[in-house]
């Protein structure tokens, strides 16, 4: 968990007061506004506390650009007295979990930084089981609710830009087999190193998920055509029919696939 404070300020004098204040925890300092947008694209900070009025890109827009890059990074802002109104506006658009007015005493400074760490803890558990509940705790693929989320979104891209979708369905041949002979833990072993083959040879737009028992479904984006994506399906059936190493053991599957194409086919699973 990120425990790293990001201070933005671009008056030196200001930061420099801010750190001391703060020095209990990590603290890293940045005048630039762009700068320390490039830090938190580079870092994990868990609290960034902005100065509103600043050259070049203010807190406002700082903190909205934040709360896209990172989004479970805590925000505060720091406004003067005549900003509060304008700084109000901030709590749609940069998400910002606590204003403070300057100057700002030490105490309460050092118990909002306190605040804005453990909220920052609530908010990676939040964000971890919401990834659960999307992925298949197995492989780690994407599960059926995000699959299909995932074909809503490439369909209306593939209508707006008049593209091609391919669909693979994959069955393992075989996969009861291993299950029956060598168990439950070689069978795990055999699902998961067909996740890794199929994430190796896909690109970073395409998407494979598992449906559950020994099914597999592919999803490619901008299809370049149907030979481009028979070729892929002929080489994913070699990969995962390559063995399996489990513990002294060459463990073989096979694989069926069924190729679907939209709008050649229609809309699958009616998700449009």
């Amino acid at each position: 968990m990120a425990t790293k404070v990001l201070l933005v300020d671009d008056e030196t004098r200001l930061l420099d007061s801010l750190s001391l204040t703060l020095r209990k925890f990590e603290v890293v300092a940045e005048s630039d506004p762009l700068q320390a947008l490039k830090r938190v694209k580079e870092d994990d900070f868990a609290v960034v506390i902005s100065d509103m009025r600043m050259p070049g890109m203010d807190g406002i827009e700082l903190l909205r650009a934040i709360s896209h890059e990172a989004p479970n990074t805590v925000r505060i802002m720091l406004t003067g007295h005549g900003d509060m109104d304008v700084a109000m506006s901030a709590i749609n658009t940069g998400g910002v979990f606590k204003f403070m007015t300057k100057p700002v005493e030490a105490r309460e400074m050092r118990e909002t930084v306190a605040q804005a760490l453990v909220e920052h803890e609530r908010l990676l558990q939040t964000a971890s089981l919401q990834e659960a509940a999307l992925h298949d705790e197995l492989t780690g693929l994407p599960n059926r609710t995000l699959f299909m989320d995932r074909c809503k979104v490439a369909i209306a891209n593939a209508k707006r830009k008049k593209s091609n979708l391919a669909f693979f369905f994959i069955d393992l041949d075989g996969f009861k087999a291993v299950n029956d002979t060598y168990g439950h833990d070689a069978g795990d072993e055999v699902l998961k190193e067909t996740s890794q083959r199929l994430l190796c040879r896909l690109r970073e737009n395409d998407t494979a998920a598992r449906f559950g028992g020994d099914e597999f479904v592919v999803l490619l984006s901008d299809l370049v055509s149907t030979e481009a994506a028979h070729a892929i399906a002929e080489e994913l059936i070699s990969l995962i029919g390559e063995p399996v190493a489990w513990k002294d053991r060459a463990l073989r599957v096979g694989a069926s696939l069924g190729v679907g194409y939209f709008p050649l086919h229609g809309t699958p699973w009616k998700v449009s």
